[in-house]
């Protein structure tokens, strides 16, 4: 369903309002009292990019729950197979005749078989889930342990989309061959993948974050055993028993981490100083120079070690 489909590169503010709680399960669609807890959209740019260049705060949930896939241009505009048809045109038709013809009674019916072997779905759901995940790494060339939350949750919703679909068709529901609908989820999320990685997508930022601070974390400075008359090396990080310190070359050499700061904060992990309109905190009296910085809580970081 394309609910938000080709959103405005200058959305107006009741329709940022509502962007922002997609984080909430609230889809927003012209008519304001319909809700929806699946959604599709086009857009020029990402949705977290959207909010972003409007100045709000990108909610923790939306990043797992709304996944940014690049659309390239196909053949035929987004397509690039026609399925048997002549021309776009007919293709299109075609499409909406579908549409007329076979509407309404595919998800009740898929919801009825649900309810009818709903003990035996429910015991068998988590094994389904944890296998199309496997398949969907392998497929999707997704080689790395997938450690960050936000990108597990990604992993277990594109799993259960195939194995909705997978079902479906077992069901006698859909007349695709068996595998259709997993090879379409695999493609889905090699793109995803992609996505998130080149554009250092929030998901993709975390983990480096993460990596940096695992790797060189016990080279900070202990702010307790500064002493002000010493000299020392302000480009490498200072830490406590509570915080990392990081120093604004660190977060120049990590790509995407400093447009990622408004989902830090949102996700408790960057904990801002309180400047105005700055991210950054101010080191205190017993550090030389009294550097700006941005202070990363480390229970986050044990938190996602020990998960």
């Amino acid at each position: 369903m394309l609910a938000l489909d080709a959103l405005p590169e200058n959305p107006p503010g009741k329709l940022l309002a509502h962007l922002t709680s997609l984080g909430d399960d609230g889809i927003y669609t012209q008519n304001e009292n319909d809700w929806r807890g699946v959604t599709m959209s086009t857009s020029e740019r990402p949705l977290t990019g959207l909010l972003h260049r409007f100045r709000r705060t990108v909610p923790a949930a939306m990043i797992a729950r709304n996944i940014d896939i690049r659309a390239d241009i196909g053949r035929y505009g987004c397509l690039n197979d026609l399925h048997g048809h002549p021309d776009y045109q007919g293709f299109a038709a075609a499409m909406h005749v579908g549409f007329r013809t076979h509407y309404g009674h595919l998800a009740p019916a898929f919801t009825q078989i649900i309810v009818n072997r709903r003990e035996d779905i429910e015991a068998a759901l988590p094994a389904w889930i944890r296998d199309a995940i496997a398949e969907i790494k392998r497929r999707a060339g997704i080689s790395e342990p997938v450690t960050d939350v936000a990108r597990k949750e990604a992993l277990r919703r594109l799993a259960l989309a195939a194995v909705a679909g997978e079902k479906a068709t077992g069901f006698g529901l859909l007349p695709w061959p068996e595998g259709t609908e997993m090879s379409a989820i695999c493609t889905v999320a090699s793109l995803w993948n992609v996505t998130d990685a080149q554009g250092g997508g929030p998901a993709n930022v975390v983990c480096q974050l993460r990596a940096f601070l695992n790797d060189n974390g016990t080279g900070f400075v202990w702010t307790n055993t500064v002493h002000p008359s010493a000299n020392y090396d302000l480009a490498s990080g200072w830490q406590d028993d509570d915080h990392y310190y990081l120093t604004a070359g660190h977060v120049d050499a990590m790509p995407g981490l400093r447009e990622a700061m408004i989902e830090l904060a949102a996700r408790n992990i960057l904990a801002p100083g309180g400047q105005t309109n700055s991210w950054q905190y101010k080191m205190g009296r017993n550090i030389p120079g009294r550097p700006n910085v941005y202070r990363i809580r480390k229970n986050w970081l044990r938190a996602e070690f020990e998960a």
